[in-house]
């Protein structure tokens, strides 16, 4: 029996999360989906820090599982009938406010924890690692990594407008939230051509 090799990709963040799915067969990679996790809420002016922080951890487990189940049977998955490797962007904690590590430092918990827990292969990718593997410089600028990606899958243009729609009035060419799919592709792309874990993965000698 064929057993079916998927990759997902994860942009870490606490209000905006990253996700690209793509499947491996015979080394090349097919696009297969992207989203991104928003946690902000109508509702955070009427809780408590603490229960804001509650409900976006929720928000972010929900949507990692319904993003994968949505394209792979998820169950499969935990059974090992299908292979799934993760890939995410290790944030490097740049950000000078409390609320803003804290959060991050949450959402990489989260990511690490969900890995762990259903026995999902993974590399942490740094963002100077994303920015090469994208741009070829460490200190690639975000605008360059976007154009790149989009041109890498400019085949799927349709199909990730859907998923990261432009709003109305805006003039501009992407989303805001585009940066984060694009970051999680970018560690994939890093993942790809210098992990031993993941080649490791393609042989099957990770299970």
């Amino acid at each position: 029996m064929k057993i079916h090799k998927y990759v997902i990709g994860i942009d870490v963040g606490f209000r905006n999360m990253g996700l690209s799915l793509f499947k491996v067969d015979n080394g090349k990679f097919k696009f297969i989906d992207c989203k991104v996790i928003q946690t902000d809420t109508k509702l955070k002016k009427q809780m408590s820090v603490t229960d804001l922080n509650i409900l976006r951890n929720i928000i972010l487990v929900n949507g990692i599982i319904d993003f994968i189940n949505s394209n792979i049977n998820f169950p499969l998955v935990l059974k090992g009938r299908i292979k799934l490797f993760g890939a995410f962007e290790f944030p490097h904690g740049g950000s000078k406010s409390q609320a803003a590590v804290r959060g991050m430092s949450m959402s990489t918990a989260i990511v690490v924890t969900f890995f762990t827990i259903f026995n999902i292969p993974f590399e942490n990718v740094k963002p100077s690692e994303v920015k090469f593997a994208v741009t070829g410089k460490k200190d690639g600028k975000k605008e360059k990594i976007i154009k790149v990606i989009s041109r890498k899958l400019k085949r799927h243009k349709n199909k990730i407008s859907k998923r990261l729609p432009l709003s109305p009035r805006s003039r501009k060419k992407f989303p805001p939230t585009y940066e984060h799919f694009a970051d999680s592709v970018g560690a994939i792309m890093y993942m790809r051509k210098n992990s031993k874990k993941y080649k490791l993965f393609i042989k099957g000698k990770l299970w």
